[in-house]
């Protein structure tokens, strides 16, 4: 009888995860992101939640807030190439953002790179954008 209390705590869950992603597909990013935040009221740990909150937030601008969540997905996996190739993307996004590190990017890309073997040209596009924002930066 315990478990049946946590059954529609789990289905709201996954229905607006779901539902979030659903609306960020679609171009409606700000009722997707609520969708994530909802989901993260109720399972905070929800890995995929602030990844896909992250990408949200980072396609509206919200450099800040879209690390902060890319970070929390990758503790949970730093081995997940999609989060780290992400976040390094949004970390060379916007020159002018407090969350730009080229250096970091290069770091978090090549081990996605890594981890695809190379294989993925978008995040060895990704790596090549970061690794020149980081020459700049040295030179």
């Amino acid at each position: 009888w315990l478990l049946t209390g946590l059954i529609p705590v789990i289905l709201i869950t996954v229905n607006g995860y779901n539902y979030g992603i659903a609306l960020s597909q679609a171009g409606r990013l700000d009722e997707g992101i609520a969708q994530f935040w909802q989901s993260l009221r109720i399972n905070p740990q929800h890995a995929n939640a602030h990844y896909n909150l992250g990408l949200a937030l980072a396609k509206t601008g919200q450099l800040e807030e879209a690390v902060v969540h890319l970070r929390k997905s990758l503790e949970s996996d730093s081995n997940s190439p999609s989060t780290l190739i992400n976040l390094a993307g949004v970390l060379i996004m916007d020159k002018k953002s407090q969350v730009y590190d080229c250096v970091e990017a290069v770091r978090l890309a090549e081990r996605a790179c890594e981890l695809t073997r190379y294989e993925n040209p978008e995040m060895v596009g990704i790596l090549t954008k970061a690794r020149k924002a980081a020459s700049f930066k040295t030179n």
